[in-house]
């Protein structure tokens, strides 16, 4: 909801849905991190449940390392975008999905993923700087060139589903007369 807003963002004490704690504005029906206040770029990020979509747009990209807290279980789309500075991101075993386009377009070039990860949204990783990644046992799903231009990729569960290029375009569209128009 707070996409290319740069301004520092508050809320009355008392807001029965949103909180601000150290600059993070957290969604407390869903226990979501929604927006960081650009003053919150040199504090931990908080412990909550999920990172919304283009939550961390005025956070990451002051980091070197991205590193995720212990509980988060979601990584919305777009919350590395643009990172220039960023060159390593750690995801923690708590998170089970990564969304499509999670963590792209930025310059990481390291990403640990934690044993605990279930699903890999597409092009979570796409137009990063990673060669390499080992993918733990625990995921299941990975999305459509999730990592991008990276060359070595070890996935260590062999049941692992590698989504296809038909089978994104119908989980985009739920429609399989689309699919025509798309080619």
């Amino acid at each position: 909801p707070f996409n290319y807003v740069t301004a520092e963002i508050s809320f009355p004490n008392g807001n029965p849905y949103y909180m601000v704690q150290d600059g993070f504005i957290i969604d407390t029906r869903t226990d979501s991190l929604i927006y960081c206040n650009p003053s919150a770029s040199d504090k931990p990020l908080p412990r909550v449940k999920r990172i919304g979509d283009s939550a961390l747009v005025n956070y990451s990209f002051y980091q070197s390392v991205l590193s995720f807290p212990d509980g988060v279980e979601y990584i919305g789309p777009f919350n590395a975008f643009d990172c220039t500075d960023l060159e390593t991101i750690i995801i923690p075993g708590s998170v089970m999905e990564l969304a499509d386009q999670a963590l792209s377009v930025n310059t990481a070039n390291r990403i640990i993923l934690n044993e605990g990860l279930r699903r890999i949204g597409a092009y979570a990783f796409d137009d990063t700087e990673i060669s390499e990644i080992t993918i733990p046992s625990s995921v299941e799903w990975i999305g459509l060139d999730a990592f991008g231009s990276a060359k070595d990729i070890l996935i260590l569960n062999s049941n692992c589903h590698l989504e296809t290029e038909e089978e994104y375009v119908l989980r985009q569209y739920n429609e399989d007369d689309e699919w025509d128009d798309y080619e």
